[in-house]
């Protein structure tokens, strides 16, 4: 880690009380703290913003001359990476777009800029270190309240407009953090940001199906989240589930409509360079919430969801998480419900389904019903050409 990587994780803490008499100059400490909070590299950014964290839940304490208390100085340099947040007119002599500062207060300026002037990668950090403020009791969490409903809008618009632009950060940091700052407002008790946003980016599936893979990653390798997933997704599950049943039209039919359902579903899922996946997936599902628990939204889900090969990945994903009973017998029946007789848009296509099928064969055999239902699945696939069905059906012979 690079000395300013380890500076911005350090700096914030030296607002502690416990570390409050290490004889720190306050000017410099402030100064510090900015260069943190606007640094070039984004790296740098969010591993401040995460930092920050800790602060806001101890408790008011001056730590300057004039009496201002530790989180208003933490407060007023932390939001200052919203300042280059925004991209100016293009520069002959530089050959590009240069940065237009944005004025204070954030709260009223960033509602008025477009959409194709946002950076995306520069409100990362400011929303990590507003969400986690306003969650706590310090004494700018009214403040930072304020600031996320203005916040929250321009992430949504820059989100929405640059997906829809092709544009992505290569080893993207800034979807998995934003997921996992409303993840964590969630969990506290204010599910409000991350339906809205859920809401909003339900105007495009790539956005929504990214977000939602996120937001999933997180709580596969953050354990502290996992205890609060299902007050946190079942509110989400609603907020999309609300907006594509006011208006089917949301879907679409892309590449993105079948990976956007799937992962309406709370399943754990893996980041793509985990070098021991199985193992991180078996921890998930240790302390995952029990399927069942999300069987009513299932049920609203299912007619929606009906026929798309993404659906069904996503299905298994949640109800690997149950017990194998479980998974013979309400899972097989929303697997078959799921399919629907659409056969051929799913054989081939369902990356997981053959496999799960064959993980529940034993536990399928105790229950005449159970047997009868993982046959129909196994023949309609097999007759629709999907080779790994076809080889179960050879096993059963």
């Amino acid at each position: 880690m690079g000395a300013d990587r380890s500076a911005a994780a350090a700096l914030p803490m030296l607002l502690l009380p416990a570390l409050s008499e290490a004889g720190t100059d306050p000017a410099e400490l402030t100064q510090a703290l900015y260069r943190c909070a606007t640094s070039v590299p984004d790296e740098v950014r969010i591993i401040f913003a995460q930092a920050t964290t800790p602060v806001w839940a101890a408790p008011c304490h001056p730590v300057t001359p004039s009496g201002a208390c530790c989180h208003q100085q933490l407060w007023a340099a932390a939001i200052q990476g919203l300042r280059d947040c925004q991209l100016g007119e293009w520069s002959q002599t530089e050959q590009r777009r240069l940065i237009a500062p944005v004025e204070e207060p954030f709260g009223e300026t960033l509602a008025g800029i477009p959409a194709d002037r946002l950076l995306l990668n520069r409100l990362t950090g400011p929303l990590i270190t507003t969400a986690a403020a306003a969650s706590s009791t310090s004494c700018t969490a009214e403040d930072a309240r304020a600031l996320l409903g203005a916040l929250l809008p321009a992430l949504q618009r820059a989100t929405l407009h640059w997906t829809k632009e092709g544009y992505s950060h290569p080893g993207n940091q800034h979807g998995p953090a934003a997921a996992r700052a409303l993840a964590g407002l969630a969990a506290s008790g204010d599910t409000g940001p991350l339906t809205d946003h859920v809401r909003a980016l339900t105007a495009d599936t790539g956005a929504l199906a990214a977000f939602l893979h996120d937001l999933a990653t997180e709580c596969t390798y953050n354990q502290d989240l996992r205890p609060a997933l299902t007050t946190t997704w079942r509110p989400l599950m609603v907020a999309a589930l609300d907006e594509l049943e006011r208006d089917p039209g949301l879907l679409g039919d892309d590449h993105w409509t079948g990976i956007v359902l799937g992962s309406l579903l709370p399943g754990p899922d893996l980041r793509v360079d985990d070098t021991d996946p199985d193992s991180t997936l078996k921890r998930a599902r240790e302390t995952w919430p029990d399927p069942a628990e999300f069987a009513d939204l299932v049920t609203r889900w299912l007619p929606i969801a009906r026929g798309y090969p993404g659906a069904a990945d996503g299905l298994i994903r949640l109800a690997r998480c149950g017990t194998l009973p479980w998974q013979a017998s309400t899972a097989l029946t929303w697997t078959e419900d799921l399919i629907a007789g659409h056969y051929p848009a799913i054989a081939s296509r369902a990356f997981h389904l053959p496999t799960w099928l064959s993980e529940i064969r034993p536990a399928t055999q105790a229950s005449t019903a159970a047997t009868a239902r993982w046959r129909r699945i196994v023949d309609g696939l097999a007759a629709a050409g999907d080779s790994r069905a076809a080889r179960l059906q050879q096993a059963e012979e």
